[in-house]
Order: structure tokens, then sequence, then C-alpha cells
């Protein structure tokens, strides 16, 4: 489709194509994060960064998945499961705390 995209309005794929793809890199910080591998979810919300830097601290999403990386890299595990519960931040294969 992008492709197609391409052809038929390069102008107007070109100049959202690099913020689509950080949009992209975003989600796969996520579902790292989401399965517990916070390293490599810093690493895919830096790609995100490094393809729309300008684009990059304007959206609030970017700004709460890059501080859960840090957080989930940084933080000891059982202290970061504490604060998801207390937020009620739940990850696959993990039931909420009651």
């Amino acid at each position: 489709m992008l492709a197609r995209m391409r052809e038929l309005a390069p102008e107007v794929t070109a100049a959202s194509e690099r913020t689509a793809h950080s949009n992209m890199h975003r989600y796969f910080a996520w579902l790292a994060y989401e399965s517990g591998d916070s390293r490599q979810a810093l690493t895919m919300m830096r790609r995100s960064f490094a393809l729309a830097p300008a684009r990059f601290p304007l959206h609030w999403r970017n700004w709460a998945m890059l501080s859960a990386a840090v957080a989930g890299a940084i933080v000891p595990r059982t202290a970061l499961c504490a604060v998801e519960r207390r937020l009620g931040i739940e990850r696959r294969g993990t039931a909420p705390a009651r």
C-alpha cells in the first residue's frame, strides 16, 4: 500500500512516511515492554526518535512509552511491578492485582 501511495502522491507520502515509521517503532517498543524486555523497548524508542526527531516530542504517547522503557530498564523488576499494579497497568500474561 505504501508503494502505491508513493506513486500516487509522493510529496504527501514522503512527508508522513517518517512519522508513520516512528509510530510503528513506538508500537514495537510497547510490544517489547509488554513482554518484559524493557531494554529492547528502549532501543525501539531510540529508533522512533531518530525517524522523526522534530515531531517526537509533540506526542504524549512518545513521552509515556519512553518513560516506561527507561523505568523498566533501570528500576528493579519487583519495584516496577508494584508501580504497575498501583497504576492498573496489566502486561500480557499477567493478572491484575486485586
